[in-house]
């Protein structure tokens, strides 16, 4: 029986999803399915007749123009139809426009609930897809699994392990990758490495395409083959398995191999997967603790450290990395694909340029936040340089707003507590004064977070109120507005035109308003001393 687009509109992911154009064609039938994020006008040369792409149009999501061309050229190349993802994360809304085209095309166009993954709308189509094929058995038949590779997975605590025996076993050359095609084990060269993962990464399209069938395909790289195969189940998708070999390596003994393999990886990944949940689950008990200091000793919180894979002994400075895009992603699908990525890719990135100043760095990923601790001896590393690494490797990795704060030195892991607060307020203050994306030391916010404590007195907040009810009992009468004129006049350092634009008036009446200002006091408040009551009072009040 064939699949058509309104069939699988009635599958888990798709259920709920909205047809905004193109709804003439919802008997299209799928042949197949795969992800689409590559925009330019080429995309002709791989979009194949009667496949189903899905997209965030990431690429061009500012970019309607594009969206267009891509919208034609998967119509008139036969494409059956587009799922879009993620709406509200990339694009807010989609275009009138692109709406139109695709009805004036009868282009069926659906727009995925926003909670809703690229994985999770994939993996069923393609089971469905699957159903009618047996070329390799169905991918959670475990009866089938090889008592030596079972045994394995059962006796072995390290994967490492598994895979180089499993490899020995068989005197293959084998590569393991995860969805993001970053190496999970390997025994090939480091550059046969490379290149396999940056042809899973380019290709990655087509692969998951050409294996939708089958579950593998074979690929010619000069006189070699490499035969690549998906790792999924019904529910997850895990990555790829690369077998290389020579001319005559793609055989029957081969897939049954490939089949046995990713029946194993299967088993492994699920295995690995509960014991990660079990480590994260107690090492954010640990910094929980941690960061209030629930411990009887020092020794103590040492011990549980290392046991939880954090060692704090020889730490004494912190860095905090505030992820501000995962504070505004509100659908809780989205937000733990982001933290995911953050997790898997980013950090062990981050890791690596960390590891070229110091060998013992810890990297956790805690809430909407990636800590750093640091051994800095004898104040022999350049924190402001290691953090502009830090910026720029989130930037490459299209996590584009962040904010760095960086704590005072400590010499006691007692301290831990109080300088995580420092890294914390100068990542969230220095994003309020100075802006996203910037770097600021504590102590460039200290006055700043001072003050913020100041505003929790009842004194303080009584003595800014009286410092400042002259200009609001003269707004209320004459129903005017100096009391917001001199908080602009006091954040544009006095700057008369400037404040002038923004509050939208003729400098003129700007001029006056000050001048009024400095009537009713009978002083200037723009002049030290006063200036600097005032611009206390006003980040108080704010």
């Amino acid at each position: 029986m064939q699949l058509t687009i309104r069939e699988a509109l009635k599958t888990s992911a798709l259920a709920g999803a909205r047809v905004v154009a193109g709804q003439d064609r919802l008997d299209n039938v799928i042949e197949s399915i795969s992800v689409m994020e590559v925009a330019e006008p080429g995309i002709a040369r791989w979009v194949i007749k009667n496949q189903m792409y899905i997209t965030a149009f990431y690429a061009i999501k500012d970019n309607v123009e594009m969206q267009k061309v891509v919208i034609r050229t998967l119509a008139n190349c036969g494409c059956c139809g587009l799922v879009v993802c993620h709406i509200d994360l990339w694009i807010k809304e989609m275009d009138p426009g692109i709406i139109d085209l695709c009805n004036e095309y009868h282009f069926p166009l659906i727009i995925a609930k926003p909670e809703s993954s690229y994985i999770e709308i994939l993996t069923p189509i393609i089971n469905e897809l699957n159903k009618d094929d047996r070329t390799i058995p169905a991918s959670n038949d475990y009866f089938n699994i090889r008592a030596d590779f079972l045994d394995l997975i059962i006796n072995e605590d390290d994967m490492d392990n598994v895979f180089k025996k499993v490899s020995r076993k068989e005197k293959r050359k084998i590569s393991y990758y995860d969805i993001y095609c970053e190496k999970i084990y390997s025994d090939k060269n480091p550059a046969q490495v490379e290149y396999e993962s940056t042809y899973l990464k380019e290709h990655f399209n087509d692969i998951i395409d050409a294996c939708s069938s089958t579950g593998f395909t074979i690929i010619e790289v000069g006189e070699k083959r490499l035969l690549i195969s998906l790792i999924r189940s019904q529910k997850n998708f895990f990555g790829f398995i690369v077998l290389s070999g020579g001319s005559n390596y793609v055989s029957k003994t081969s897939l049954d191999l490939l089949n046995q393999l990713s029946v194993s990886c299967k088993l492994l990944f699920s295995r690995r997967h509960k014991m990660l949940d079990v480590k994260e689950k107690y090492l954010q008990e640990y910094l929980g603790d941690l960061l209030v200091w629930n411990f009887s000793s020092e020794e103590m919180a040492v011990k549980r450290g290392k046991e939880a894979g954090l060692d704090i002994a020889r730490k004494n400075s912190i860095i905090l990395i505030n992820i501000n895009l995962l504070q505004t992603i509100m659908k809780s699908g989205e937000k733990r694909e982001t933290a995911d990525y953050i997790k898997t890719v980013i950090l062990p990135y981050l890791t690596k340029i960390l590891y070229q100043y110091d060998h013992d760095n810890n990297v956790t990923f805690r809430s909407d936040t990636v800590i750093v601790f640091l051994a800095n001896t004898d104040d022999s590393l350049d924190l402001q340089e290691i953090s502009s690494k830090i910026m720029v490797l989130f930037h490459r990795e299209q996590i584009i707003s962040i904010s760095l704060g960086i704590s005072n030195y400590f010499d006691n892991v007692r301290d831990i507590p109080n300088a995580y607060n420092q890294a914390f307020q100068a990542a969230i203050l220095g994003r309020e004064h100075y802006g996203e994306n910037k770097i600021i030391f504590y102590k460039d916010i200290w006055f700043l977070h001072k003050l913020r404590i100041i505003r929790e007195e009842q004194e303080a907040v009584d003595m800014c109120k009286c410092l400042l009810a002259p200009l609001k009992d003269y707004d209320e009468i004459h129903h005017s507005n100096l009391t917001e004129s001199l908080y602009q006049l006091l954040a544009f350092n006095g700057n008369i035109s400037a404040v002038a634009q923004k509050l939208y008036v003729h400098r003129n009446t700007m001029l006056q308003r000050k001048n009024k200002i400095i009537e009713i006091y009978g002083y200037s408040p723009f002049e030290m001393p006063h200036l600097l009551n005032f611009l206390m009072a006003m980040e108080i009040c704010k």
